[in-house]
């Protein structure tokens, strides 16, 4: 699909006659010929400023007499010389850039003369063969024969295989091809019978796979021809062949191909055509005409794309590059005289096939298409041919040119395009000057200009582009922009981004900025949004970048074949690769595919939409993602009208939002009209803000929900929209899909819908829906509509036996109407509905209605007060029973149970109401109740409680107090006491427990104080040399060999019950214990199985956190202390309350020394203990008043956890 075009052309005019045999340094970019007096060898610059133009002169005398023809001319790297063998046998050398600059010396002569001579691809050997005697030389880069083969006869031609193993001659005399290796051995012969007559030249191709040489050819009634014979570069045998076309007059001069074997060039003294092959056809690419006889021409040895030749006036230096030449849909091959076109919208043809042809009078040149229209350059120059209506091609047909435009005489033209305005633009090439350009309007008047810089490498977009990679406006002076390198293939997208592809050097730009170094072929979109190319490497990839973005990004990445190039972007999201072997695929790459689904939902085209993505599997909930506020179901369907795909698009929603998911980067659009845009397809795309719904979009009564519930919303949209056509019998499928689908289904409206249906339609419904739903679940939904030859359908639709539901149905047709809709909603679990039914018959069954309830209690209870408002002794007692409720008890009667039920549920007020009202011993019952309250741990609700039950309703000071020193309300339990003329028990319950809590202070204060200190040092310690092995850990999670090792360590409380500071404090610190906290409620058994103690071992990793959540157990229990130092002054134990004082000072001040060290472990543990702190107790008044100004009882902040009680080991 790609065509070889011109990239530049430089002739240059001879000043003297020269011979057609010419070497190429490549480095130089220069050209060394000789002339025919053999006087000098002369150098021409290839390329404008690289070098100039040279003179060598040769000593006279230095070519012995009847130089002829040069046989051979090759610059030797190695020596820096050029190597000339003359016909007469002569060999020299001329330094042209060693030391001896200009030197020419004579380094052999072979006698009887030399018929051909060939360097090999490394210029280690020199093959030369005789042209009077019949042997063959093998000789050194030293000029020593390596071997001398004997030959039956003069070769006509040879040529080296690219890694020098062997080499081909032609032995034109007995028709044979033979093959040697590099010594010399003759490995393999052709077989003279396989062809008619060979001509003489031959080339082996680089890769070495074959070599070509042209054969004569008798076509018996046609006459000869000549045909290009391929040989097989293993066996010399016939490989294959192609015919070529040579006019009456003109000769064959020579056969060559390229450094990387792409391009072929048959050089005729008249043209000279460069070959392709592609799918085992041989493509005629380009015809380079000359008016005067080509005498030589050759490939550059390094650059694949530049062919030199000689004529007999000038040497001319072609640059090439391959270029896809599309215009919309319609791509064009250059093959000869033809024009093979492909509408790629259409079909994609493998080459050499083709829809259409367009024929010319003559090989063509350079090719051009709008549109609409193709232009054709001949290969001379001198006319264009026209070809319109392309774009209305018809399979198989031949295109004739619509018109001939004379363009004056033979031109070398060369980037033919068509102007936006109907004009063709190409540029001339002039010998020995610079570029023009060649302007013909549609009229077919011809005219010209200059052109901002020369040589031009390309034009396109209306732009021009120079050599240095300047581009400037078409026929102005303007420069737009610049690429660091020559650019042959270039674009300018709708952001007025420049993009550059240098083939030499695998490069692209996007607006000067080198965006790939392996790139190998590129396309853009037509709406010049996207821009893809395919990058070499250890994979092939196909990439997009995104040119709207900025800066451009890299929206996606896919692998592709190794050796597959772009061949043109199809609208809407078709991309054409060609494969290595020719052929074409087409790939639809999620980016483009996307941008055209947004385009086609920002267009409301549903049934569009819907198909492409169907074809390409693209998830059908983005319909309704891709806006949901623009959603119209009733657009939607009346656009689709189709079942099969209304149906499918049902069948595939879901919750999940799709563009939070798969198609996160989907852009939603709006399509505008096409006079406000200022590129085509690109300013007409208006991406969706987000929280903002697309303008002219439907309304909606409900807010249209984006994952939640989305299901339901849709099908039931869908539903409604279907119901209001008046061909909704011809949807019923997706009618029922949208109700089926839902959650919970709407199984029962779907039954409805069959069973409105004709007799015919009605099978095949039920078949749909059984197909999409359970036939259990449709056979229960029929049997809910209670209509029985709805339920024998599905029966038989899903081929259910008779005898499994005929013997139910039966049964049901002999109920009344009332039972026998109770029996089929308590058959499919519609309690509710079944208690309706028996609430509404006649005579009302109340045993059976409350067997319902009792059964669905949770359920019914509700439904059955709704249905029997009055009161009913029988449910009351139903629900009492039920909730256990005192309050259900006496709405049903019975005092009894009631205040059983508020005792039970410790609602003691209410309790104590109703035994005031039934008359029962209402002390016992107080009794009872405050012993429930304080079994087990007190807090301070329970004893406050249960003190006002012992005091009010038993007369039992002693309890009451007693109930309120064990939750340490000393103020309370003082003031009972005294209150009821009990004082005694002042001093003799709630002195004795004061001290107590006094004792088990004192030893808490003290063992806080050591773990405190050993748990902090030891934590700095573990920081020091390990700071980030702190980890948030389960301290659950010990293993067995640990609790072992620490099941018979120490343990005290901080509370009640101590053990002696000196006796954990004096053993070996290896091992720290964690606190664990003891609830006091509950069973012995149950509270020592949570008292189980959890061990550490010091090293563990997980010790830096077990000892920051030992660290957060200690904080200060301010409250509890204050409580007890106001009842210690009660007392009037001032020491004692000094030396506790003392003591949580000194605590509260280590604390915040140990969070000055450790700020993380303490934050947010420790308060500002100052307006806590008890002053000292000296003198007593000022003391009481200070700590009752400070701590009033009502202020003190309980802590959450003051029932618990905490133990700690330590050992």
């Amino acid at each position: 699909m790609r065509n070889v075009q011109v990239t530049t052309e430089r002739v240059r005019s001879l000043r003297e006659q020269c011979f057609g045999v010419f070497s190429i340094d490549s480095p130089s970019s220069s050209a060394f010929l000789l002339l025919r007096d053999v006087s000098a060898l002369v150098r021409y610059p290839l390329v404008d400023g690289v070098c100039e133009y040279g003179r060598f002169p040769i000593p006279e005398g230095t070519f012995g007499a009847g130089v002829a023809d040069i046989v051979a001319m090759d610059y030797i790297p190695d020596l820096e010389s050029i190597c000339i063998v003359a016909d007469n046998g002569d060999i020299v050398t001329v330094d042209v850039h060693g030391g001896d600059q200009g030197a020419v010396e004579v380094v052999g002569q072979i006698a009887g003369g030399v018929s051909v001579a060939r360097w090999s691809p490394g210029h280690e050997l020199l093959t030369i063969c005789g042209r009077s005697v019949s042997s063959m030389l093998i000789l050194t880069q030293q000029w020593d024969v390596l071997h001398e083969i004997a030959v039956d006869d003069v070769m006509s031609d040879l040529s080296w295989r690219s890694d020098g193993t062997s080499f081909i001659a032609v032995d034109t005399k007995h028709n044979l091809v033979v093959l040697y290796d590099r010594n010399g051995h003759a490995i393999a012969r052709s077989d003279r019978e396989a062809h008619d007559a060979l001509l003489g030249p031959i080339s082996f191709r680089p890769n070495g796979d074959f070599a070509i040489a042209p054969v004569l050819h008798d076509a018996g009634s046609s006459g000869a021809k000549t045909m290009m014979c391929l040989f097989e570069g293993a066996n010399a045998l016939r490989h294959g062949q192609f015919d070529i076309d040579i006019p009456e007059g003109c000769t064959l001069v020579s056969l060559d191909w390229n450094v990387d074997s792409s391009l072929f060039a048959i050089v005729t003294s008249s043209y000279i055509d460069v070959m392709r092959r592609s799918n085992y056809h041989w493509y005629c690419k380009i015809r380079l005409s000359t008016a005067t006889p080509i005498v030589g021409a050759q490939w550059d040895p390094e650059d694949a794309m530049r062919l030199v030749f000689v004529t007999s006036s000038g040497l001319t230096s072609v640059t090439f590059h391959n270029d896809v030449t599309v215009a919309g849909s319609v791509a064009g091959v250059i093959d000869g005289s033809h024009v093979l076109l492909y509408p790629l919208q259409k079909c994609t043809m493998p080459p050499p096939l083709a829809y259409a042809r367009a024929q010319c009078q003559d090989v063509i040149s350079a090719i051009a298409l709008s549109e609409s229209s193709l232009a054709c350059v001949l290969c001379d120059g001198s006319s264009l041919s026209v070809f319109d209506a392309i774009d209305q091609l018809e399979m198989g047909s031949t295109l004739s040119p619509s018109r001939t435009v004379d363009l004056g005489g033979p031109r070398r033209l060369r980037h033919l395009s068509w102007m936006a305005d109907g004009r063709l633009v190409a540029v001339e090439a002039i010998e020995d000057g610079d570029d023009g350009l060649l302007i013909v309007d549609p009229c077919g008047n011809v005219s010209g200009c200059s052109v901002p810089s020369s040589p031009v490498v390309c034009v396109r977009d209306g732009a021009i582009q120079s050599s240095d990679g300047s581009v400037f406006r078409l026929l102005s002076d303007e420069r737009i922009g610049a690429f660091p390198t020559a650019c042959p293939t270039f674009s300018i997208s709708g952001r007025r981004l420049l993009i550059g592809f240098d083939p030499r050097r695998s490069r692209l730009f996007v607006s000067g900025e080198l965006i790939s170094q392996q790139c190998t072929s590129t396309v853009v979109t037509d709406d010049g949004s996207r821009l893809l190319f395919t990058t070499s490497g250890l994979q092939n990839v196909l990439h997009i970048v995104d040119l709207l973005a900025s800066p451009c990004i890299e929206v996606s990445q896919r692998p592709i074949e190794r050796g597959a190039l772009l061949v043109a972007d199809v609208p809407d999201d078709k991309v054409v690769l060609q494969m290595p072997r020719g052929n074409l695929e087409v790939i639809h790459p999620i980016p483009l595919l996307m941008q055209t689904v947004g385009k086609l939902l920002g267009k409301r085209d549903w049934r569009s939409a819907l198909l492409k993505m169907r074809r390409h599997r693209v998830d059908l909930n983005l319909i309704y993602d891709a806006d949901p506020a623009a959603f119209d179901p009733e657009a939607f369907v009346n656009d689709v009208n189709e079942p099969l795909y209304i149906t499918e698009f049902l069948g595939s929603v879901s919750d999940t939002n799709t563009r939070d998911t798969v198609y996160t980067s989907f852009k939603a659009c709006q399509v505008v009209d096409d006079d406000d845009a200022d590129h085509a397809g690109l300013a007409s795309l208006a991406v969706e803000v987000p929280g903002q719904g697309t303008p002219n979009a439907p309304e909606q009564s409900v807010a249209a929900p984006r994952s939640a519930g989305k299901v339901n919303f849709i099908c039931d949209l869908i539903a409604k929209a279907i119901a209001k056509r008046p061909d909704a019998v011809r949807l019923v499928q997706p009618h029922m899909c949208a109700l089926i689908r839902q959650q919970p289904p709407r199984l029962e409206e779907a039954l409805r819908l069959v069973g409105s249906l004709g007799t015919m339609a009605q099978m095949t419904a039920m078949r749909f829906a059984i197909t999409i739903s359970s036939a259990e679940d449709l056979f229960s939904a029929a049997l809910g509509t209670y209509d029985f030859a709805l339920v024998e359908m599905v029966g038989r639709a899903s081929q259910r036996d008779p005898r499994e539901y005929g013997a139910l149905l039966d049964d049901l047709r002999a109920m009344p109407t009332h039972m026998q809709r109770y029996n089929i909603d308590l058959r499919l679990g519609r309690h509710a509905r079944a208690l309706e039914h028996l609430a509404t018959a006649s005579p009302i069954s109340v045993d059976l209605c409350i067997e319902l309830i009792k059964s669905h209690p949770e359920e019914l209870f509700p439904v059955a007060f709704r249905l029997f408002p009055s009161r009913h002794p029988a449910l009351l007692t139903a629900y009492a029973e039920y909730s256990r409720s005192g309050a259900a008890w006496e709405a049903a009667g019975d005092d009894n149970r009631a205040m059983e039920a508020y005792r039970e549920a410790g609602q003691w007020r209410e309790a104590m109401t109703v035994a005031f009202r039934v008359g029962v011993d209402t002390s016992r019952l107080a009794r009872d109740l405050a012993v429930t309250m304080t079994t087990g741990p007190v807090d301070e609700v329970a004893a406050r409680n249960a003190c006002h039950l012992y005091a009010e309703y038993c007369q039992d000071v002693g309890n009451a107090v007693s109930v309120l020193v064990r939750a340490e309300l000393w103020a309370d339990a003082i003031l009972i006491a005294r209150g009821r003329n009990r004082a005694d028990l002042v001093g003799r319950v709630v002195g004795p427990a004061v001290d107590r809590c006094a004792r088990d202070l004192h030893a808490e204060l003290a063992s806080n104080t050591q773990r405190l200190k050993y748990c902090a040092n030891r934590l700095v310690a573990i920081r020091e040399t390990a700071v980030d092995r702190v980890e948030d850990d389960d301290d659950e999670a010990f293993d067995e060999r640990t609790q072992s090792e620490m099941s018979n360590l120490s343990a005290f409380t901080l509370t009640s019950q101590c053990s002696s500071v000196d006796s954990w404090a004096s053993k070996p610190w290896s091992n720290i214990s964690s606190v664990t906290r003891r609830l006091k409620q509950g069973s012995a058994p149950a509270a020592k199985q949570r008292r189980k103690a959890r061990k550490m071992k010091e090293g563990d990793p997980r010790e830096p956190a077990f000892l920051v959540k030992q660290l957060r157990l200690l904080a200060p229990r301010y409250g509890q202390v204050a409580a007890l130092l106001q009842a210690l002054l009660t007392f009037q134990r001032y020491e004692e309350a000094r030396a506790i004082q003392s003591e949580f000072d000194a605590y509260l001040g280590r604390l915040a020394t140990e969070s000055v060290r450790l700020p993380d472990v303490f934050e947010g543990v420790l308060d500002d203990s100052a307006k806590w702190r008890v002053p000292f107790l000296a003198p007593l008044q000022e003391s009481i008043r200070d700590a009752e100004k400070e701590l009033p009882l009502d202020t003190i902040d309980e802590r959450e956890d003051a029932d618990e009680e905490t133990v700690l080991e330590l050992f």
